[in-house]
């Protein structure tokens, strides 16, 4: 990852919770016994922190609601679709036209999710008093001169490409310690993910200049919606091609495996659904 990617991670981050992003957490229960509203303690330090009222928190809570609710169809159409590809990819033989086909079913209901979630972020910045937004990006504005901070050490890049393969090759081998990868398999994987990276670093390029314009947009003194709303239109087309992009790695991956190590994958899965299933007994 580079090290503009790395900055804009960060504040991203930062700025969806800043914002108390409703979709934040959307496959959590809201409700425990009794009756209370469960919020989420990250949510709930942001709301603290940025001097969220109740009534605020009331209208971003509903916001979250409405949210869900509109994303649901097109989560439970990923659902089936991604059941659809693991189960195309798991195969002994992959059938990679199949997979493909997929790929173009996948993402259309992606995008929507994506559009609704950035529309949430829009509303939920209405939801906050100018000079909420004015401590937001104050905060963003200090987080971002730390980062350069740190950034500007002068051996990062010599760190970076002294230990970054080795890292990677680290949690790979312990994530995937089950699959007994050979060697080989250990380094076209991870010269998978390397050209995947490179693939989508110029497209993150061009979202980022989108990302400042919307968060821009969102802690002006009077939230543009206007501009918003143009921004999100801009940003649909490099998301999807990050998904993609994404989406195709996935197929070449399941290509280095052997037939014996994609059902292996498969066993887990299932066994983890059936875990998942086991705490959701009215599914």
């Amino acid at each position: 990852m580079s090290t503009r990617n790395i900055k804009t991670t960060i504040i991203a981050l930062f700025f969806v919770g800043a914002l108390c992003l409703p979709v934040f957490s959307l496959a959590a229960s809201d409700i425990q016994p009794g009756g209370n509203v469960r919020i989420c303690p990250v949510k709930q330090f942001f709301y603290t922190f940025f001097n969220i009222t109740e009534e605020q928190q009331q209208e971003l809570q509903q916001i979250k609601d409405a949210t869900r609710d509109e994303m649901t169809p097109y989560i439970e159409d990923m659902k089936e679709l991604g059941d659809q590809m693991a189960e195309t990819l798991l195969t002994e033989s992959i059938d990679t036209a199949a997979a493909a086909d997929l790929i173009e079913l996948m993402i259309p209901p992606k995008s929507a999710m994506t559009v609704i979630k950035l529309n949430a972020r829009v509303e939920s910045a209405q939801v906050l008093t100018s000079e909420q937004r004015a401590d937001i990006q104050e905060v963003l504005n200090d987080v971002s001169d730390f980062i350069d901070y740190v950034m500007a050490y002068p051996r990062l890049d010599e760190l970076k490409a002294k230990y970054g393969d080795r890292l990677i090759r680290a949690m790979m081998d312990r994530k995937l310690e089950f699959l007994n990868l050979s060697e080989e398999q250990k380094d076209a994987l991870l010269a998978l993910m390397k050209a995947t990276r490179e693939s989508i670093e110029p497209i993150s390029a061009e979202l980022e200049p989108l990302g400042d314009q919307l968060k821009e947009a969102l802690l002006a003194e009077t939230v543009d919606t206007v501009a918003a709303a143009g921004i999100i239109d801009r940003m649909i087309e490099p998301k999807e091609q990050i998904m993609e992009i994404k989406l195709n790695a996935q197929i070449e991956a399941a290509l280095l495996l052997t037939p014996e190590q994609r059902t292996i994958i498969k066993e887990k899965m299932e066994e983890h659904q059936k875990y998942h299933d086991g705490f959701n007994p009215g599914k």
